[in-house]
């Protein structure tokens, strides 16, 4: 895709990124789980992923699963 570091803080309306409806809207569900390498509040289930997505990394603190 080319997406790198050099697009930081580039326009997503116009230029070499832009951003667009689908053709086909999909829905899909969402999961919120507890939060990875922060210490403080860790428990706290903040951290919003799409259900299923194999692209998110996985929980890697001890207990942490998926809250449906």
């Amino acid at each position: 895709m080319g997406i790198t570091r050099a697009l930081n803080g580039a326009s997503v309306t116009q230029g070499s990124l832009i951003l667009r409806r689908p053709a086909e809207e999909r829905g899909f569900e969402m999961d919120a789980t507890p939060r990875i390498g922060v210490r403080q509040c860790a428990d706290w289930p903040l951290r919003f992923v799409v259900r299923g997505n194999g692209f998110v990394s996985k929980p890697t603190i001890r207990g942490a699963g998926f809250v449906r």
